[in-house]
């Protein structure tokens, strides 16, 4: 039963992996030999029973902290430089670069890097060494970063056009 278990951490496995799993499980439960003959009804009810303990982890509101790792756009700071990488344990390293308010089209500037920590779908990073708040909150939301400060950082090209820019690009 313990082989059958998935942890958290893992990343969602292929369904050919799965139901390689789930048949081990079966074998396994059967007995040491492992390669018993099962009856079609026990062994459907025995893989339905290991795929609930298989697929448990997996349903659960396990969240990826790896989501967080993308470039991103920043609407108050157009063409400037954000990265995010969030490692398994939590650690966040934040970069960028600052223009007044924008960079140049390269995305240079001056440059600052930051830590922060992750939690689930949470971010929390100090920003005061870039000029911004010290506790600043994000939240992942799918594409994007929302900050507590009401902006929002976009996954790199995943920024929403907005109609003036539409017009200009006719």
């Amino acid at each position: 039963l313990l082989f059958c278990m998935i942890p958290t951490t893992m990343k969602p496995i292929s369904t050919v992996t799965a139901i390689t799993l789930l048949i081990a499980c079966c074998s396994i439960w059967e007995g040491v030999s492992g390669l018993s003959v099962v009856n079609r009804k026990t062994f459907w009810k025995k893989l339905g029973a290991g795929a609930a303990v298989a697929f448990a982890p997996l349903t659960a509101d396990a969240f990826d902290p790896y989501t967080f790792n993308h470039q991103y756009d920043d609407p108050k700071h157009p063409n400037c430089k954000r990265i995010v990488v969030v490692k398994q344990d939590g650690a966040a390293m934040i970069s960028g670069t600052e223009g007044t308010p924008s960079c140049p089209e390269d995305g240079s500037g001056e440059v600052w890097r930051l830590v922060g920590d992750s939690e689930g779908k949470n971010l929390q990073v100090d920003f005061s060494q870039a000029g911004g708040p010290d506790n600043m909150k994000g939240v992942w939301d799918g594409d994007g970063i929302k900050w507590s400060d009401g902006n929002k950082w976009y996954i790199k090209g995943m920024l929403p056009k907005t109609p003036d820019a539409e017009k200009t690009s006719d």
